[in-house]
């Protein structure tokens, strides 16, 4: 249905250069990361369902679709993007890199204090510390949330008070996955916001 609604507002109803299923995918993925839209019905967003817009062209659709495969591709693949090399990795003194146990987290905290917190730096744990994290990463939000902190906020050792129920991140592919995931992250961000930002205004 909503296929053959895209073909007939963009007049291709028949033709053979047509919106299919996966095209019309991507594009509903793309135009739900742009900024400038999500900002513009930030407080709409919060109360309704979003309402997609109908293209004003075909080459408007083709932008936003392949934006769209684009930024789907790299969430999909997020343990595989590239890492920010531009990150500082600070250990502390006893820090060893071959024990496992020195990359397990605890509760990660930001820099500073309150309210003076300092998102650029990251304590991982008691023996490593991330520096230099661009404050443009926290801009690409999951809700309220930017990336990186839905990942300091999710991956903590915790004990659930009712249940006494213990979860602890590392003893699903152990810290080092949490540690090399994080670079991973940030970087991604990025990655988002250069596609997200760069598409203006989609009418």
């Amino acid at each position: 249905m909503a296929v053959q609604r895209f073909n007939q507002a963009l007049g291709l109803a028949g033709e053979d250069d047509f919106v299919d299923a996966d095209g019309l995918f991507y594009y509903v993925y793309g135009f739900l990361h742009s900024a400038e839209w999500r900002k513009q019905w930030e407080i709409t967003l919060r109360k309704e369902a979003a309402r997609i817009e109908l293209p004003g062209s075909l080459e408007e659709f083709q932008r936003i679709s392949e934006a769209g495969k684009q930024l789907a591709d790299w969430h999909l693949h997020y343990e595989s993007v590239e890492p920010l090399a531009e990150l500082d990795l600070e250990p502390a003194d006893g820090f060893d890199q071959n024990n496992p146990a020195h990359y397990e987290v605890d509760n990660m905290k930001w820099g500073g204090k309150r309210p003076n917190v300092d998102k650029s730096v990251l304590h991982f744990n008691r023996y490593l510390t991330f520096r230099n994290i661009p404050l443009e990463v926290h801009n690409y939000r999951l809700g309220a949330r930017s990336a990186l902190e839905w990942m300091v906020d999710r991956y903590k050792v915790k004990t659930d008070k009712r249940s006494q129920i213990r979860k602890n991140p590392n003893s699903y592919r152990g810290g080092q996955y949490l540690f090399n995931l994080l670079p991973r992250i940030a970087a991604l961000s990025l990655k988002t916001l250069k596609i997200t930002n760069q598409r203006g205004r989609l009418k």
